[in-house]
């Protein structure tokens, strides 16, 4: 089973299973397929690390960065429940949390919106 959010309008190929197994015939798919496993690892790997080894703030504050990676901008339209959701925590940590890198002049708040200040 596979979950994706789309941050922006996307378009889905979906290709049954069958015909993909008929392509490991073919070398270039071996090593898409063998690059494509080892970057999810080392994706997995960070992110075990983050949870196990970090701060929530830290934590935050990498959510934030790969969400503006990601959407390509510093511009963030999000509800604080949103976050607190997808970095299984509760709201007002969250909140208190952007409430310092707010008076850290890091991020600028608004109703529901969030502007990175230190992204570019």
């Amino acid at each position: 089973m596979v979950k994706g959010i789309a941050e922006i309008d996307s378009e889905v190929l979906l290709i049954e299973v069958a015909h993909t197994e008929d392509w490991f015939q073919f070398k270039e798919w071996r090593r898409f397929i063998s690059q494509v496993y080892s970057e999810r690892m080392s994706e997995l790997i960070q992110v075990v690390d983050l949870i196990a080894f970090n701060n929530m703030d830290k934590q935050l504050i990498h959510y934030l960065e790969e969400r503006a990676r990601v959407i390509g901008s510093k511009f963030l339209d999000f509800t604080h429940q949103e976050i607190a959701d997808e970095l299984s925590t509760s709201r007002e940590v969250i909140s208190r949390l952007l409430r310092v890198l707010e008076e850290k002049n890091q991020v600028k708040l608004g109703r529901n919106n969030i502007e990175i200040l230190w992204v570019w």
